[in-house]
């Protein structure tokens, strides 16, 4: 049988938060074997999806397309050497293509601080630039745009007409840009006039009128603690065990705790009748 490439054995382990439990049954630990090390199975192949030096931040699917997306992002000490990679896939966990953007919003498009993209909506990768609402023009880098209105009455009174008029309304708190959806373009207004006031984002809050078309795929590992491992509360993947290499009694007074490392020795059920024996090296 030919085997299948299948992302779902890393999306389990990816989101995997490590708790406390003892190895308290009698497993053969040879047969686990750390996810990038292991052969795979009879109808199965491990293929490393997202690159070691990358973290992935979030797992979506388009419930129109029917494809899977994962970001791929590589931070690095030097900002200018950072990437934010989508990888879209299809059933079958072999990645279709890759394009660059930081986030996804709910409606499909690709956001950027400095662009935007509608690939996932209509396969369009074209990168728009953002229009400013007082000239209409096409703004290069919002970080160094110069906007024509200064007035904060002014400002707000032309604020107010694109909010009521977006349906679907981002806000980056980090610089406080808004950014505007209406009629399939973006808008971008930046809120740092002066007389701003302090509860802005509270009056005008971000907006999602339009359907949700992105969600993040329903979480089927365990809840990570002894008893509900007892439970097997997941019908995919089951924690058979715990060996400790590690451990520490921190001790800070009134707050205390125990500190331990170790092997966490896990079974993953295939579809196709298939069991995966992962170890993963981690603490709690």
């Amino acid at each position: 049988m030919n085997k299948i490439n299948n992302p779902a054995i890393f999306l389990l382990l990816l989101i995997i938060q490590s708790c406390a439990m003892n190895n308290e049954q009698d497993i053969d630990t040879k047969q686990f074997e750390e996810l990038d090390r292991h052969a795979g199975s009879e109808n199965y192949e491990v293929v490393e999806i997202v690159p070691k030096a990358n973290l992935a931040e979030y797992f979506l699917l388009d419930t129109i397309g029917n494809k899977l997306f994962i970001d791929s992002y590589y931070k690095s000490l030097n900002k200018e050497e950072n990437t934010y990679d989508a990888l879209k896939f299809d059933v079958l966990g072999n990645i279709e293509t890759i394009y660059e953007t930081e986030y996804v919003l709910n409606d499909g498009t690709m956001w950027n601080i400095k662009y935007y993209s509608n690939w996932i909506i209509n396969g369009d990768t074209t990168k728009h630039k953002y229009i400013d609402p007082f000239t209409n023009n096409e703004i290069v880098d919002p970080y160094k745009h110069k906007w024509k209105e200064q007035d904060y009455d002014k400002w707000h009174s032309v604020f107010k007409q694109f909010y009521e008029k977006a349906t679907y309304i981002y806000i980056d708190i980090g610089i406080w840009f808004y950014y505007f959806k209406i009629e399939d373009k973006w808008y971008l207004l930046d809120d740092n006039l002066k007389g701003s006031p302090i509860n802005f984002t509270e009056q005008y809050p971000p907006k999602e009128e339009e359907a949700v078309r992105m969600v993040e795929p329903k979480n089927l590992a365990p809840i990570w603690y002894r008893k509900a491992a007892k439970e097997d509360t997941s019908p995919l993947i089951k924690m058979m065990g715990y060996e400790s290499s590690y451990f520490e009694e921190v001790d800070k007074g009134a707050f205390s705790y125990g500190y331990s490392a170790g092997w966490w020795y896990l079974e993953i059920y295939m579809p196709l009748g298939d069991t995966l024996r992962i170890k993963r090296y981690s603490d709690y």
